[in-house]
């Protein structure tokens, strides 16, 4: 019998799980409370970035690696404004440094250790110099999520199998044994229950202890208007206090800029947001006409708890295969997640 497959959740992994269910040959309906493709999630933005390394994430790399392959081609089969080979750029201290070069050697993939003062996004970005190098490496890809989303949510049009169901909540507290629920008391029978909404899955469904925390994360969408913005590398950190970040769309239009402290548990203040606004923008050089400040509640696993914890698995109590946090990283290895969960509940396999 042909496998029925619900997905709740039209994000990156919802779509891209679902494309991988129909490939596998089961029948597809996937749900979003809003409209899918939505631009108000995550996977709407101008730039994502795909490294290999994650030194402070060890369960992120494998899954990294395995989806590598996926985003190569699919800028083989588009345009530079799809995605772009480039460098990853992070300002450390010389432990630091030999920290990655140890990481980077150990998977022989290439770098380079630059002087701060002497590097070209020296006179784009405001870092640091003293006691610090530049390490740069040869492992990322910049890719533009709203132009892969797009792209993806067309194939899901394009997919006789698969059926959209848009504007439809589901009440994820009466999923029952990882096959049934209800939508306005009707109850909804399947092959399985994939979840992939992080917001309603922290309220109805978390797993005790490991529940993944609200955060709201403060970023500029730069509009980039300076002929040297094509000189523009990710960076990772930029060396100082806040751990400052900046990562640029394909097409250097537009620059992703933020902190790794400003994020918050509740959602951030006027004041709050003025002052990372002006914080941010003190680390830039580069020329600019249009900033805008935005806003992007999301839900991750604390850090001590993200290491040893995986990405998705099968919910104690509903039985539904869930994936436990939702935050940008999930972007990058969506190719791998989806691929793992449709091998999961269509042929019954682990990876």
């Amino acid at each position: 019998m042909r496998p029925n497959i619900a997905i709740i959740g039209g994000g990156i992994t919802g779509v891209m799980t679902a494309l991988a269910c129909a490939r596998k040959g089961a029948s597809v309906e996937l749900y979003d409370a809003a409209a899918i493709p939505n631009t108000a999630n995550l996977s709407w933005a101008h730039g994502r970035l795909w490294k290999h390394v994650h030194e402070n994430n060890a369960a992120l790399q494998p899954l990294a690696a395995h989806s590598l392959a996926f985003w190569r081609q699919l800028i083989d089969a588009g345009s530079e404004t799809v995605g772009c080979q480039t460098q990853s750029i992070r300002v450390v201290d010389d432990a630091d440094c030999r920290r990655l070069a140890q990481l980077y050697d150990a998977l022989a993939i290439g770098y380079d250790i630059q002087d701060p003062v002497l590097s070209t996004q020296s006179s784009l970005l405001r870092m640091p110099s003293a006691n610090r190098r530049l390490f740069v490496g040869h492992d990322a890809i910049l890719l533009n999520a709203q132009k892969v989303y797009a792209h993806l949510c067309q194939a899901l049009a394009n997919t006789g199998s698969i059926v959209l169901k848009p504007h439809t909540r589901v009440d994820l507290g009466t999923i029952r044994e990882g096959r049934h629920f209800s939508i306005n008391g009707e109850r909804k029978s399947y092959t399985a229950v994939i979840c992939t909404a992080s917001r309603p899955l922290t309220r109805h469904i978390d797993r005790s202890g490991i529940a993944p925390a609200p955060q709201y994360q403060v970023h500029l969408d730069v509009h980039l208007n300076d002929a040297r913005a094509c000189l523009l590398k990710p960076v990772l950190t930029m060396g100082d206090e806040q751990r400052s970040w900046c990562v640029p769309s394909p097409e250097r239009r537009m620059l992703k800029v933020s902190a790794s402290r400003f994020s918050y548990s509740m959602p951030p203040d006027s004041h709050d947001l003025q002052a990372c606004k002006r914080y941010l923008l003190d680390r830039l050089r580069v020329k600019y006409d249009q900033v805008d400040v935005v806003v992007s509640p999301y839900f991750e696993l604390p850090a001590q708890k993200r290491q040893g914890t995986a990405y998705w698995g099968r919910h104690d109590v509903t039985g539904c295969i869930a994936v436990e946090a939702c935050d940008a990283s999930i972007f990058k290895i969506a190719p791998a997640l989806s691929e793992q969960i449709s091998q999961h509940v269509i042929h019954g396999v682990n990876e």
